[in-house]
């Protein structure tokens, strides 16, 4: 069973950094963490067959309310009514974070670690070829920050089942306010908030819902963590610039 969470995406220590004059206005102090979930190096066939089921039923869901809001208002999702296309969205969302379930399947707490301070180090510009993120300026705590970003899952593979070492790098996390942002000015970011830049990969899970508000994304790179970090790192920065006249109470 093959199944790829990018092929879903809905198209979702203090370290300081000192921003640039030409970014001084779409600021925020942003923190990392990493979530602490039990470790599950394998999972059971129950567990397994419960996590498919769940894909396959999203998956009809999602594709029954296709067909039916495409008999109803046409093939171009742009002229379906608002509602209808919010609908879909969350039909969509649904799939994948059935399919992130089942691709994260495996947990090892010490490497959300890792990963959260590989996109620590991304944010302020360390490591090769990283660059300086001129919205974010990290912080240690999540109780001081405008966004908590928290590392829930990783997981690789390999590009081609010869190669001796996985080359393919993927992580999830969430963005949500921290406690210097008001809720409310964060529940304002659109959710037709994408990512979209040449060279990076990162898309959308799950936007912010009344029971989760919080958005979800993936963020990929290959031939090593920090890669996906990198691309997270990218993301990151560019939400807070999208988004900064609603995060920042201007809207």
């Amino acid at each position: 069973m093959r199944l790829t969470i990018a092929a879903l995406a809905v198209a979702l220590v203090s370290l300081a950094a000192t921003p640039s004059a030409d970014a001084a206005d779409t600021v925020l102090k942003v923190a990392v963490t990493a979530a602490t979930p039990e470790p599950r190096p394998q999972i059971d066939s129950a567990t397994r067959k419960a996590l498919e089921a769940r894909i396959d039923e999203t998956r009809k869901a999602r594709k029954d309310l296709e067909k039916q809001i495409k008999a109803q208002y046409g093939k171009k999702d742009e002229a379906w009514p608002k509602d209808r296309q919010d609908a879909f969205f969350d039909a969509q969302e649904a799939e994948a974070l059935a399919v992130a379930d089942y691709e994260y399947r495996r947990v090892n707490p010490d490497a959300l670690a890792d990963t959260a301070q590989d996109l620590r180090n991304s944010l302020s510009g360390k490591g090769a070829f990283q660059t300086r993120k001129d919205n974010v300026i990290l912080v240690e705590s999540a109780a001081d920050a405008d966004i908590a970003v928290e590392v829930v899952a990783r997981r690789s593979s390999r590009s081609d089942p010869t190669l001796w070492r996985d080359d393919q790098y993927y992580i999830s996390y969430l963005v949500k306010p921290g406690g210097k942002m008001d809720p409310a000015r964060f529940a304002k970011v659109s959710r037709d908030y994408r990512f979209r830049k040449f060279g990076y990969q990162a898309w959308r899970l799950q936007a912010p819902k009344p029971d989760a508000p919080v958005w979800r994304f993936d963020a990929y790179g290959d031939q090593r963590w920090s890669n996906a970090a990198a691309s997270a790192g990218v993301m990151i920065n560019d939400f807070i610039e999208k988004n900064y006249p609603a995060l920042a109470g201007g809207m």
